[in-house]
């Protein structure tokens, strides 16, 4: 059955990501790592991936890509730590987020346009990356298609969200001590 499919795929996707977010040595290739596995599992016409300091109420801009004029491009973030979006900061506050616009589509006040501003994505999720009870970030994945995505796929994306959380948060600290010593 499709559900048995996507559980399976879901696992042999989790063991990779495993592996191959060991491996990446800074943010930028853990997010690209992250984005990826998101796109096996679900498609997606853009993805975001955002840190996001709870003690400073500080986002930054890791991972931004969407498809213009059709192929995907990487966008270089807009500015590095700024205060979250309206988006980021009700996934923050409320958890994860699933908006299914029907047509004619309109842009909802919480949204920050970003890529391919011409046409606002039909199906959009948006989850915490959470490690240990602690936000360190928000991945959200769009598509153009109308009712690409369901409450299970939501789940799912919240399960992928939590699974990369300590490889971001170690990549993360480890940057900081970095910074920290130049």
């Amino acid at each position: 059955s499709r559900i048995m499919r996507h559980v399976s795929l879901c696992a042999a996707a989790f063991a990779t990501l495993g592996r191959q977010l060991n491996a990446a040595t800074d943010d930028i290739a853990a997010a690209r790592i992250i984005a990826d596995t998101a796109d096996v599992l679900f498609g997606w016409d853009s993805c975001k991936v955002d840190f996001y300091d709870a003690k400073t109420d500080r986002s930054r801009s890791i991972l931004t890509v969407d498809v213009v004029n059709g192929e995907r491009q990487e966008l270089s973030p807009a500015l590095s730590d700024t205060l979250p979006s309206p988006r980021l900061r009700k996934v923050v506050s409320t958890g994860a987020l699933l908006i299914l616009r029907q047509e004619p589509f309109t842009l909802s006040p919480d949204s920050t346009p970003f890529g391919d501003k011409g046409r606002p994505s039909a199906s959009i999720m948006a989850v915490a990356i959470r490690e240990a009870g602690k936000i360190v970030g928000v991945l959200a994945i769009q598509s153009y298609r109308l009712n690409a995505y369901t409450n299970a796929d939501l789940a799912a994306l919240q399960d992928l969200a939590d699974h990369c959380a300590g490889a971001l948060e170690r990549i993360r600290s480890r940057a900081d001590v970095e910074r920290q010593r130049n």
